[in-house]
């Protein structure tokens, strides 16, 4: 007979853990959990010290204030996409978004990669843009932007 058993739940665990570490328990309350719980006496042991161990872990003080939470993001290949266009638009340069993604995201990339990204994130709003027709009743703005090193006239 192990330690692993399932039949016995967390709380029954718990519950022998805390009737065992005394050491002014009655003497038999071991053997008595053991015939209880189907199991033997090193069992019990077994399961008493871990929960020891588990309290004494979980008592140790710690750091003091708030503590921080631990925010875990996915990171996948939009993320990615999308972490290299708003770079550009915040005006990291195109050798530097690499860098920038492997210490923000952990991802290694190449230059090449964010240019091709860039250029095909252009060629979606030029078609978006030349698809685009205002109304007669709309006021339009102008305004010049570079890309790619070209000036190019954006209507608003």
């Amino acid at each position: 007979m192990g330690a692993r058993r399932d039949n016995i739940t967390g709380m029954e665990r718990a519950q022998i853990a805390m009737e065992v570490m005394p050491s002014h328990r009655q003497r038999g309350v071991v053997s008595q959990l053991a015939r209880e719980f189907s199991v033997s006496r090193q069992t019990i042991y077994t399961i008493a010290a871990e929960g020891k161990a588990r309290l004494n872990q979980a008592m140790e003080p710690g750091a003091h204030g708030a503590k921080v939470s631990q925010k875990m993001i996915r990171i996948d290949r939009e993320h990615v996409e999308r972490s290299t266009v708003v770079l550009t638009r915040f005006g990291v340069s195109q050798r530097d978004i690499p860098i920038c993604l492997e210490e923000l995201l952990g991802t290694r990339r190449s230059c090449s990669w964010v240019n091709a990204q860039l250029a095909q994130r252009e060629a979606i709003a030029a078609q978006v843009n030349q698809n685009w027709r205002p109304g007669v009743e709309e006021s339009l703005s102008g305004d010049e932007i570079y890309s790619n090193g070209s000036p190019n006239l954006l209507v608003v």
